[in-house]
């Protein structure tokens, strides 16, 4: 079971409930945020109160405490529930954050852009799965681990990428989802069997590290690799619709 303490942030931002509205709403700007917890702190530990989100602060008096417009009844969800569960709560409640409350303590703050990494990262892994079967069908000793590599090792085996995909892919590091792509290595070079338009999107936005499964073994798919010859940014984006 994936659970919600394994995708919550901890170290989310809160304000305290005397907090002026005009305050709060120049550091959610700031932050590109639409929603914080407001917590009352006693000896060294956090207390939920309620919930600010945009749609509470428009139209409200700057001079304002955040405890006159938060709101006070908030669903909340527990660090070990499923968070399969948990997305389901807030699809049924049209809401987008839920503060995460142990034993009556805040200890974190999960999002809907959480829950949309949780997926990826989980379908990512069911990927490798599917590579590493099929390469043990055809007999081959492989072996996987997790790591980062460099975007400038990363040797592509095809040349093509689909303009549509890309645009998703570029979406996704724009919100801050990074999320592993799949490359076998030899001769220090590093291969990719899967993800070349999450390496592409990485490169575009000058990331010099991502994330990777390596699998380990004489694959062959570096042989295309080296037939091809070209840098991951040396990629023809085509339309595939149009084709």
């Amino acid at each position: 079971m994936i659970s919600v303490r394994d995708y919550m942030s901890e170290h989310s931002i809160f304000f305290p409930p005397n907090k002026k509205v005009g305050k709060v709403i120049e550091v959610m700007k700031a932050l590109d945020h639409d929603g914080a917890p407001v917590i009352i702190e006693t000896d060294g530990q956090k207390h939920l109160i309620g919930i600010v989100t945009l749609r509470d602060l428009v139209g409200s008096n700057p001079d304002d405490p955040v405890s006159k417009v938060m709101t006070k009844d908030v669903v909340k969800v527990s660090p070990d529930e499923s968070i399969v569960s948990v997305a389901g709560v807030m699809a049924y409640n049209h809401i987008h954050h839920v503060p995460v409350v142990d034993d009556g303590k805040f200890i974190g703050f999960l999002t809907t852009t959480d829950i949309l990494r949780a997926c990826i990262e989980n379908m990512v892994s069911e990927n490798v799965e599917k590579v590493v079967k099929i390469f043990k069908s055809l007999d081959r000793n492989i072996t996987v681990e997790s790591g980062r590599i460099k975007v400038d090792k990363l040797v592509p085996t095809q040349k093509y990428l689909d303009s549509d995909e890309l645009q998703l892919r570029l979406s996704e590091f724009n919100k801050g989802i990074v999320y592993p792509i799949i490359i076998t290595k030899k001769n220090d070079k590093a291969y990719i069997i899967d993800g070349h338009h999450r390496a592409y999107a990485a490169k575009q936005r000058g990331f010099e590290e991502i994330p990777v499964f390596v699998i380990k073994g004489d694959l062959g798919i570096t042989d295309a690799g080296d037939r091809i010859g070209l840098k991951i940014d040396e990629l023809e984006i085509v339309d595939l619709q149009s084709q």
